[in-house]
């Protein structure tokens, strides 16, 4: 597979003859939104340092018998923590609701270790995990990523399709961004405001933001449902009148072919050169982001099986 600089490469070629040919370009949307959507949710987080509590809640126990049994006969729970993805950040919404259910066994083991009742691990994992144990907002973190990676997960999913959605990506994104700022801006700073805007809008303007006290965390998580069942209808009523088709069941090619080669000849033949190009990984990647695909792991020593989404940074 050529790297990315090759595809940069060719895109600038492509736009150039397009142009030469047409007299315009193709309209450029970026690279992989996948991985820009990861990155984002990243830099929110890695300030707070999830990733490395939770890296170290699976690297404590994995493949160290000794530890498991102490921990199983501490907490009478065989019920272990699961490893974390650091390239698919999203990805790890089962990771951190597994870490939430076991951390007031972690705690118990914290204490138990600092007392001298079990030996003391020398690696930089149990330390990570000491430095938490006195976080007391460590369990608010965990749930804010939680809640977080479930308004990021469902728009992750929809849009690792081979159909073509993108016509409805401004207005679904728009729909996510607003779940977010419901969380801390006031609604009738929400209320009208336009996509443009909305990306303009000053976060940190004191004025813009609901007092404190009133911080609603659990109705934009409602509210992003709706809104989300309320996108899935509107993308249905859009599909038949942009496109005049009911969800895809033939390929792509097929399907332009018989609405563009007899109405639109020359659109048809530059839709022939653009179906040869490479459209990237989201037909393989979109499988890591499918929850039913993954293997479940039951927590028992040598059990463990790898995740497919923490392959690597694909």
């Amino acid at each position: 597979m050529d790297g990315p600089n090759v595809s940069w490469k060719f895109l600038e070629h492509l736009q150039q003859d397009h142009a030469e040919e047409f007299g315009s370009q193709l309209i450029a949307v970026g690279s992989c939104g996948l991985h820009t959507l990861h990155n984002s949710f990243k830099g929110g987080f890695a300030v707070w340092q999830i990733n490395k509590v939770l890296q170290a809640l699976h690297t404590i126990f994995h493949n160290t018998s000794a530890r498991r049994e102490d921990f199983t006969t501490l907490t009478k729970s065989s019920v272990f923590p699961l490893p974390f993805c650091g390239h698919c950040w999203i990805e790890n919404l089962p990771v951190v609701s597994r870490a939430i259910d076991v951390w007031p066994q972690i705690e118990k083991y914290v204490d138990a270790v600092t007392n001298k009742q079990f030996p003391a691990p020398r690696t930089a994992s149990y330390d990570y995990l000491a430095v938490a144990r006195q976080d007391p907002l460590i369990m608010a973190k965990f749930h804010i990523f939680m809640a977080i990676s479930r308004i990021f997960t469902p728009f992750l999913t929809k849009y690792q399709t081979d159909e073509p959605v993108l016509p409805f990506i401004s207005q679904d994104l728009t729909v996510l961004i607003k779940s977010l700022l419901k969380r801390f801006i006031k609604s009738e700073v929400l209320r009208s405001i336009t996509p443009l805007q909305l990306v303009k809008l000053d976060s940190t303007d004191k004025t813009a933001r609901v007092p404190l006290k009133n911080v609603d965390r659990n109705r934009p998580e409602a509210d992003v449902i709706i809104q989300q069942f309320e996108a899935c209808l509107s993308l249905e009523a859009k599909s038949e009148s942009f496109l005049s088709f009911q969800p895809m069941q033939t390929r792509l090619d097929v399907f332009l072919h018989g609405h563009l080669c007899k109405s639109y000849p020359e659109l048809w033949t530059f839709c022939k050169k653009l179906l040869l190009l490479s459209h990237g990984q989201t037909t393989v990647e979109r499988g890591f982001s499918i929850p039913g695909r993954r293997k479940k792991k039951t927590g028992e020593p040598g059990t463990e099986t790898k995740e497919k989404g923490c392959r690597g940074p694909g």
